[in-house]
């Protein structure tokens, strides 16, 4: 294979799926300064199960000692039973996503616990709590609250709160931890449910707040139409998303290297599906026990359902990782990212 003038390109990808930044890790380990061209070819799929497939050539070009060109192919590949490309067919979405976060509460609990991680930190917290702009007295419904950690935030800030999750082990897990100043409490109420949501009583609440959920639930529609309901005049909707258009199911995370007189890297996402809603298995956490369901939709489907059900859009951020932020993995959200926003929060007003 002939080697022309540079620049030459090193390339390397990443799906969301962990087994992929290992890959990523390996690869980068194995390279050197020295690298002057590489070929990737089919690289990163995941099936129905949300096991890995990788089918991944590594073609190098190394000048070596003799100021000769020599080739090292690393080849990496991992099958899994089915190969279905980011789709998923189950018969009854939102069961299997009830009994993934039972089966995960666990899990979870232990790795958010009171602090939270880096997304809920950095990147989500401190647009959802000045969205949110809590007051003493007011009162907040927290939807799908998980372990209770933005609740137990809200209260300690003097708010009561009115947390639900439809994961009755979640809740349990909520109920262990601290209850700042004996302002929450916590029901087991299904968001799809309208019947469920009518009971947490109509005009109720200055304000809704769903922090990193709604992408994990089957049906929004159902909330999006009761919601306005259950607020008051002029209440507020606050809700965090991981991007819909930068990180979801189908994105990849790409570095290249390039020499054009001096070694440069450029670090970017690969999207190859955005505007049609699909759904596909996920693993948040490495260790959670069950693969869970993420339900992705393009940003219109989330500001028309507001649009249509009453309310306005007068809140929005889109949240980056700041340039020296630490990557955890090598291509992992983190500082080397951060032109591209991994979490957006959006703020609805009931008019």
């Amino acid at each position: 294979m002939p080697v022309g003038r540079g620049p030459y390109f090193l390339t390397f990808a990443a799906s969301k799926h962990p087994r992929a930044e290992l890959l990523c890790e390996m690869l980068l380990q194995a390279s050197s300064r020295q690298v002057r061209m590489t070929h990737l070819y089919d690289a990163f799929r995941m099936d129905a199960t949300h096991l890995l497939t990788i089918v991944c050539v590594i073609d190098v070009y190394i000048v070596n000692s003799s100021n000769c060109l020599c080739q090292k192919s690393l080849v990496y590949k991992r099958s899994s039973p089915v190969d279905n490309l980011l789709m998923d067919t189950q018969p009854n979405p939102h069961q299997f996503t009830r009994d993934a976060w039972e089966a995960n509460a666990e899990v979870w609990d232990a790795r958010m616990g009171d602090e939270g991680n880096d997304f809920f930190n950095i990147l989500c917290w401190p647009a959802l709590v000045s969205f949110l702009d809590p007051q003493l007295g007011q009162h907040v419904l927290d939807i799908a609250c998980g372990n209770g950690l933005t609740s137990r935030r809200l209260a300690t800030l003097r708010a009561k709160v009115t947390a639900f999750d439809f994961s009755a082990n979640l809740i349990e897990k909520a109920k262990t931890r601290e209850n700042p100043n004996s302002l929450i409490s916590y029901h087991v109420v299904d968001a799809t449910d309208e019947q469920q949501l009518l009971s947490l009583g109509e005009q109720t609440f200055d304000s809704a707040l769903s922090n990193m959920a709604l992408f994990d639930m089957a049906d929004i529609e159902t909330l999006f139409r009761i919601l306005p309901g259950l607020l008051k005049p002029g209440g507020i909707f606050v809700f965090s998303l991981t991007h819909p258009c930068f990180n979801n199911s189908s994105s990849m995370h790409v570095m290249e290297e390039f020499d054009d007189g001096e070694i440069k890297t450029v670090y970017s996402v690969k999207i190859s599906r955005y505007m049609t809603p699909y759904s596909a298995k996920g693993l948040a956490l490495r260790n959670q026990p069950k693969p869970q369901m993420y339900f992705e939709r393009p940003l219109q489907y989330y500001l028309n359902l507001g649009f249509q059900n009453g309310f306005v859009l007068d809140g929005f951020e889109e949240r980056s990782f700041p340039p020296d932020y630490p990557q955890t993995f090598p291509l992992g959200w983190g500082g080397k990212f951060s032109e591209i926003p991994p979490a957006l929060i959006v703020r609805f007003r009931k008019v």
